[in-house]
């Protein structure tokens, strides 16, 4: 593939026509969805989640259509059914068909403003009001057509309502969403976040029965031809070239996280001298130094202040564990973890339990019968921010 300029993108999500990658694992997911799976993907943030679902609503296949939303910022269950509701309302092709199916239960001025209801369903949740709107929409769609709804950031908005609303709220939220799940033939399910829903399920007071209908999927960063790919585009973008190893160099040093080699080249971009030379290997290696040194990693504090969403009594042996794993020389198995001078004490079923915890959270991956940190640029970044020998 003929290598295109892509401008590097600090801020935001890139233009959809600039995602580079990802086709094995969208394939992947659009076959299960074919198939009659829904999903779920829990990856940490900055790892390109959100770039990726894009791509798979931007070409779903023949006879199905895609509509994709945030629940980032959402409060409560009446702003989760409003955002909902509208991005169902935006769509390109649904919308008109959608907006027709409705009128009888809401009042929607796509643009702006709440989601008003019909007086003749003023007395019921906006919850529950979402089962008829699915429904509604479903009776839109051809005979042979297909939906596939993308929710992203599902937990964050779960943990939002048992905080603003009660635990028990919570719950009935997750509960809807799994009885639309169930219900509908012609809509497929993409549930998507960046906090594990390990961690919602206890805020809200239920347990993984509301979420074991899901198929997990990993995303994790791209393969490494894919990160060389991106650095090459990015590097046009800025009007550079590489020299001999630096490409090899960018990708090692960021993992291949579309996120970080964004960074590590608008750096390049910042720091050349003004004449579009080749960007050398030490050159290569200078911005990296630089991105953790400079507030552009403070991007990446989420892995330090990601603890805070944990039971306040688990967070310190959470940090130490991390701790001891990032500077170990290789992996560790559960009993040498529990020899350490910092566990030796502990109960090692207390221990084993914050471990599955880290393992469910993406920070750590189970290489049965040892354990690492799943991915290796963030164990650096974290002995970077936490000043670890």
């Amino acid at each position: 593939m003929d290598v295109w300029p892509i401008q590097p993108q600090t801020g935001g999500n890139p233009n959809p026509d600039d995602i580079v990658g990802r086709n094995q694992v969208v394939d992947y997911m659009l076959g299960q969805l074919k198939a009659g799976n829904n999903l779920l993907i829990v990856d940490p943030r900055r790892t390109g989640k959100t770039s990726t679902l894009t791509r798979l609503c931007r070409n779903p296949g023949d006879d199905t259509e895609a509509v994709m939303l945030s629940y980032e910022g959402a409060q409560t269950s009446d702003e989760v059914f409003d955002l909902t509701v509208k991005a169902l309302v935006r769509h390109a092709s649904l919308g008109a068909r959608v907006a027709k199916a409705l009128r009888h239960i809401v009042e929607v001025d796509a643009a702006a403003g709440p989601v008003k209801i019909k007086s003749a369903f003023a007395g019921r949740s906006r919850i529950d009001l979402l089962v008829d709107v699915i429904d509604a929409v479903e009776s839109k769609l051809k005979s042979s057509q297909h939906l596939i709804i993308v929710l992203d950031e599902v937990p964050l908005a779960v943990a939002n309502v048992a905080k603003s609303e009660s635990p028990d709220a919570a719950a009935v939220l997750l509960q809807r969403l799994r009885a639309l799940r169930q219900k509908q033939n012609r809509l497929r399910w993409v549930l998507a976040g960046s906090i594990g829903f390990h961690h919602v399920l206890r805020q809200a007071n239920t347990t993984e029965g509301v979420i074991n209908d899901l198929q997990p999927v990993s995303l994790g960063p791209l393969d490494a031809d894919s990160g060389a790919f991106l650095a090459k585009c990015l590097l046009a973008g800025i009007g550079r070239e590489a020299a001999a190893g630096a490409i090899s160099r960018i990708v090692e040093d960021t993992g291949s996280i579309p996120f970080l080699i964004h960074h590590v080249v608008h750096l390049l971009g910042e720091t050349g001298d003004g004449e579009m030379t080749d960007v050398s290997l030490d050159a290569a290696a200078e911005a990296w130094e630089l991105f953790l040194d400079r507030d552009q990693s403070r991007s990446m504090t989420h892995l330090v202040t990601r603890l805070e969403d944990w039971p306040k009594e688990m967070r310190p042996l959470a940090r130490s564990i991390l701790d001891a794993l990032a500077t170990a020389e290789e992996p560790m198995t559960l009993d040498e973890i529990a020899e350490l001078d910092a566990f030796v004490r502990l109960d090692r079923d207390r221990l084993l339990g914050v471990i599955e915890l880290l393992i469910d959270d993406h920070y750590l991956a189970d290489t049965n019968p040892t354990l690492s940190w799943r991915y290796d640029v963030l164990r650096r970044i974290w002995i970077r921010r936490r000043r670890l020998s």
